[in-house]
């Protein structure tokens, strides 16, 4: 009988109905498929050359850079003078002290040293980053304040200009109507 069950198809719904005064409703499950995700950051691509004589290599097939063909591709005078750049500096500084700090702190406290070591890693990538982040937004906020402050400027030059022309058309029209006055207060016989 096990045997039978094994190859024979499931019973259909009247063949349930039949046999149990009230049947279950049929059922269907929907089976959800996950579209796949795509990576936050796209992996580097290039081209790779098929080989056919003639043929671009902006035509090959695309496939994923490798971590050294990453690192060629990096400008060499970039990576020397990363120093140079704004924040750069005072990040690698908070993260290595950091990074020392924290470690130094958990091998005191017993932890095996290269668990101390990973902590210090991690403690210092992250201040780094941190550090920059709030570097980058200190600078942000400088900038904003500093275009604020030359368009304050220009708007009071204006100000004053506007001020000082309206002051100048003002004295202007006090000494025509001065000269108009002393025109008028001449007598016609004083030129005997």
């Amino acid at each position: 009988m096990a045997a039978d069950q094994l190859g024979a198809d499931p019973p259909s719904d009247q063949a349930l109905s039949t046999t149990s005064p009230n049947p279950a409703p049929s059922r269907k499950y929907e089976i959800f498929v996950p579209e796949p995700i795509p990576p936050a950051t796209p992996q580097p691509m290039i081209r790779e050359p098929t080989g056919k004589p003639g043929e671009d290599v902006a035509e090959g097939p695309l496939r994923p850079m490798t971590f050294l063909e990453v690192l060629r591709s990096l400008p060499l005078a970039e990576i020397r003078n990363v120093h140079r750049k704004p924040c750069a500096r005072d990040a690698f500084l908070t993260g290595i002290s950091g990074g020392f700090l924290v470690g130094g702190v958990r091998a005191i406290l017993g932890a095996p040293i290269p668990k101390a070591a990973n902590w210090a890693a991690g403690t210092m990538v992250i201040a780094s980053v941190v550090s920059h982040e709030y570097c980058q937004y200190r600078r942000r906020l400088e900038i904003e304040r500093m275009k604020y402050a030359v368009e304050l400027m220009e708007r009071k030059k204006l100000e004053r200009e506007r001020i000082k022309a309206a002051e100048e058309a003002e004295s202007r029209a006090r000494e025509a109507e001065l000269a108009e006055a002393q025109r008028k207060q001449q007598r016609w016989w004083s030129g005997w």
